[in-house]
């Protein structure tokens, strides 16, 4: 659990690109709920 809050927050502070794939499936089911790729992309 812990190594996963780890992770989250590294990803996030490092700004790790998202690949194709997941801001394809992201864009199309998440958009409506408010979600953006923001600095991932």
């Amino acid at each position: 659990m812990a190594l996963n809050g780890f992770l989250n927050r590294w990803h996030d502070t490092m700004a790790v690109p998202l690949e194709q794939e997941p801001i394809a499936f992201d864009e199309k089911h998440l958009t409506r709920h408010g979600w953006r790729v923001g600095k991932h992309k």
